[in-house]
Formats: C-alpha cells, structure tokens, sequence
C-alpha cells in the first residue's frame, strides 16, 4: 500500500468514526431527557401510589430539620397534595421499611412495605390499612393471621407514627420533645432496645422528670427532664453514671449536674458490691481465689452491660461483663464476656442462648464449639458474621450486642488504652 492509499484510507475511517460518534451524540441528546423523564416518571408513580392527588414532587433534604431518625426519605407534594415519607422499623426483625402518604391535613393516604426481613409476609396486610388516620385517632391494627402481640404488626404501626411525626416537622411545625427523645433512645442507649425496637417499662412524672423509661433488663433508664423551657433526656447505667442530651442529639452533660442528680436518685441506688449470682459464676468458671478478689467496677457505656468487674485468676488480670441483651419474645439473654488485660475475649459465656426453640423458623441450633469460638478475639478481630446460627436470628443479634457492648465497656474502664 503506497503512502497515498494508506492516508486516505484512514481518513475515510476517521470519517466513520465522527458519523458515528455524532450519530450516538445526538442519539444521546434526544434520548436523554427521555430516560430521565421516564424515571422520574416511574418514582413519581410510587410516591402517587401512597399519595393518590399526587402529582410532581420534590425530595426534602432530611438534615434541614430535626426529622426522627427512623426518617429515611422525605418528598414534598409541590401543589401542596402533602408528603410521603420512608420509615424504618423493626418488627420481628429489623429493616422493616414503610412508604407512607399523608396528606395536607395530617391523614395518612396511603402505605405500602418498601423492603421486609419480616418471616412470615404478614406485613403487606397491612398496606392501606391505615389510611384515614391521624395522630389523635391513630391505633394499632393487628395483622391479618398474626397474632395480638405480633411483632411485625407493632413495627408497621411504629413506621406509620414515625410518619406522622414526620409530617409535624415537614409541614413547619415542631414535636413534643419527649417524642423526638423517645425516638433517640435506640441509638444512645441500647440496654433498651431489642433489635432496634425501644423495650421499657415507662416511668410516672415526677418533679422535673416528664417521662420516664426503664428498662427491662436492668440495665438503666432514660428520663425526659424539664429545665426551664426547655427539655432533655437523661440517661443512667446500671453502675449509676449519667449523661444528659439536648433535643439536637448534643452532650450538654457538664452543665446540667442538677439534672444528672434527679435523675440518679430516680433511678435508685446503685450497689458497690458485687451480687451473689455473679460472684458465683466467677467461682465456677475461675476458682474460689478469684471470686474472693473480685471487685465491681463502674463504666460509663449505655448499652447492655449490667455489671463489671475485675479479678485475678492464674496469674492474669480478668475483666468481665455481664450483659443483658434482649432477644426473642424480649426474653432476657444473661451472657458473661471475659476480657484480659490485652483486650482479648478469654471466654464467653451464655446460660440461655435460646428461648423456645422450637418456634424459631429453620432453626439448626448453635453449631458444635461455637462459643468456645470467641476465645481470644480482639474488638479488631471480632467478625459479627461469627455469631450468626441458622435461623435464630435474634438469639444471634443478642450474642453480637453482648460482646460489642462488653468491649464498649472495657474501654470506658480502660480509658481508651485499648
């Protein structure tokens, strides 16, 4: 092929190529808006589902306003028709997520389940059953084919108030304080809540508590406390420490000491000794010398620890944890985490890993050395992974928390050493 041949052979090939890229270019500018219309189109069809007289929509950017937590998206109506709102609950299991309408007025137009990890499917019963409903006339509805106290019938009308909440917010106005605390509890402290569910006995209002929360478990309790004009949320661990939140989640403990000491003496006095049923399971595990020079310990985690303490036993520094974790049926799982002075589990121990096993969906038991299986792991080593068995999961979420929560105390007690 001479010189001349060659250029213009790839001068027609350029010219193909520019054809063709102009081609796809102008494909591209015309088919674009198209695509992103046909989107729009199919997202605005699923807020309409929920919000019939819906017609455009605009999301809510959910960091312009103190929103409760279990808000994963907001959408504002733009003719004023009302919002949609996705919340999370928990039911029999976490992850349970609820689009909601409710229109100008506060009713709720419509829901529907977004995404379940519920078991049975009893859930989507529950779409549309809501509809007309108000916060001052709204009631829990019980799933079709489950029963009164169902778990999943609980989280969907949690997801439902959350939206109604969330209404409040979105159309300019503001929560009652003990609402927006009561919300936060789950995530500031986990002694009471059972798979992200708050699980507590209330408390009556007393000087300047407004309300109040023990838990079940004890292992503490979270009080809505008055100041003034404003209101805050004190919690109290087992071991008698407090801290105190404003509404916009921050730590205002340091100037609140009167508050921190009503809440305290509410909470009851809180013992330096180490019970008997603790000091026996030391015994057991460790020997008689042990149990004898255990001391308690305090900590300033808020989550499933009950008690700490520390002792001596073959020559090593021990520190355990006893831990009150919630599980199936909000039972109670009692497990003891033992940490050496590195930071490494040196056992763990559980009495009741399981609660009726017998009415948990494919369950296969715990398999053969599975607790034994912590020994010597570190909270950087730790994998939640391990402490999954087949079909109890929330035997196996209450094993996770425990030693998360026991490492989370250690290094309280450790002073972050760790």
């Amino acid at each position: 092929m001479t010189t001349s041949e060659f250029l213009k052979s790839a001068a027609i090939i350029v010219v193909i190529l520019l054809v063709f890229g102009l081609a796809a270019f102008g494909l591209n500018f015309y088919t674009q808006p198209l695509i992103e219309a046909n989107n729009a189109g199919a997202a605005n069809g699923l807020l309409v589902e929920v919000l019939p007289n819906g017609k455009s929509f605009e999301e809510i950017d959910l960091s312009s306003a103190a929103f409760p937590e279990n808000v994963l998206k907001a959408h504002k109506e733009t003719n004023g028709a009302g919002f949609v709102f996705e919340v999370t609950a928990t039911g029999y299991q976490a992850g349970l997520v609820i689009r909601v309408g409710v229109d100008a007025e506060g009713k709720v137009t419509g829901s529907t389940v977004v995404s379940s990890n519920e078991t049975w499917g009893h859930e989507t019963s529950l779409n549309g059953a809501y509809n007309g409903k108000d916060s001052s006339t709204l009631e829990l509805i019980i799933a079709a084919g489950a029963t009164p106290g169902s778990d999943t019938s609980e989280g969907y009308h949690k997801a439902i108030e959350g939206a109604l909440n969330a209404y409040v917010i979105a159309a300019g106005g503001k929560l009652d304080p003990t609402i927006v605390f009561e919300g936060l509890i789950p995530s500031l402290h986990t002694g009471l809540v059972n798979n992200g569910a708050l699980v507590a006995d209330e408390v009556a209002a007393s000087g300047n508590i407004v309300k109040g929360w023990m838990s079940t478990n004890t292992t503490g309790a979270a009080y809505a406390m008055t100041k003034g004009e404003e209101t805050f949320l004190v919690l109290v661990n087992n071991a008698g420490e407090a801290v105190v939140y404003d509404v916009e989640k921050n730590d205002v403990t340091d100037a609140h000491a009167d508050l921190v000491a009503e809440a305290k003496a509410a909470f009851g006095e809180v013992s330096n000794t180490l019970a008997t049923g603790v000091k026996r399971k030391i015994k057991s595990l460790f020997g008689e010398d042990a149990q004898n020079n255990a001391a308690k310990l305090s900590f300033s985690t808020f989550n499933s620890v009950s008690v700490a303490a520390t002792f001596e036993a073959n020559g090593e520094t021990v520190y355990m944890f006893q831990t009150k974790a919630l599980f199936y049926n909000n039972h109670v799982m009692t497990a003891y985490v033992f940490i050496t002075e590195d930071g490494k589990i040196l056992k763990v121990d559980i009495s009741t890993l399981f609660e009726e096993p017998e009415y948990i969906p494919n369950f296969n038991g715990a398999p053969d050395g599975y607790l034994d299986g912590f020994t010597g792991v570190t909270e950087d080593t730790f994998n939640a992974d391990d402490t999954l068995i087949g079909g109890a999961t929330m035997s196996s979420n209450a094993v996770k928390q425990a030693i998360e929560d026991a490492f989370a105390a250690f290094n309280s007690i450790k002073g972050g050493e760790q």
